[in-house]
């Protein structure tokens, strides 16, 4: 069963708004997948019919699939792991209306239908220290992503003969 953190946890479930995917029926259906023990944690923006919009926290590990009673949605997953996949699929009335996916190390994938936002999309976002090609970037304690693995060698590299 999906473990769901919620800022507002009454007034979602009070309201119908989001709950695993096999106690009802749903508008929305929010599937996460990917590899074996890869832990997530996000947020969902939900969007009723008149306008009002809550947020939901979610984390756990996959698979996990969530039904969301909402006119609009946007769900931004982290993936909190170094390895494995991370998948979100947005469907509504069984039809897929955004998927993401990334194996990158704490990427972020966001799924989202049409709403206030503007249209339906799906994107990757991966952290600038595991970028490979680009401009450097490092964190404290990590090299710049252009620096040598191994320092130059300086002096005499190889002992005199004797």
């Amino acid at each position: 069963m999906a473990r769901l953190q919620l800022h507002a946890l009454a007034c979602l479930f009070g309201a119908g708004l989001i709950f695993p995917a096999d106690a009802r029926a749903e508008s929305f259906r929010l599937v996460i997948s990917g590899g074996s023990f890869v832990y997530f944690e996000g947020d969902c923006r939900l969007v009723d019919e008149r306008g009002f919009e809550v947020v939901a926290r979610l984390a756990g590990s996959v698979p996990q699939a969530y039904a969301i009673a909402a006119e609009a949605v946007a769900c931004d997953l982290r993936k909190e792991d170094r390895s494995g996949s991370l998948t979100a699929k947005l469907e509504r009335n069984g039809k897929v209306v955004a998927r993401a996916s990334t194996r990158a190390s704490f990427a972020e994938v966001s799924v989202r239908s049409a709403g206030p936002w503007g249209p339906a999309r799906a994107t990757v976002k991966v952290p600038p220290f595991f970028l490979r090609h680009g401009t450097p970037s490092h964190g404290p304690g990590l090299p710049p992503l252009n620096a040598p693995i191994v320092p130059p060698l300086s002096g005499q590299s190889v002992p005199p003969l004797r």
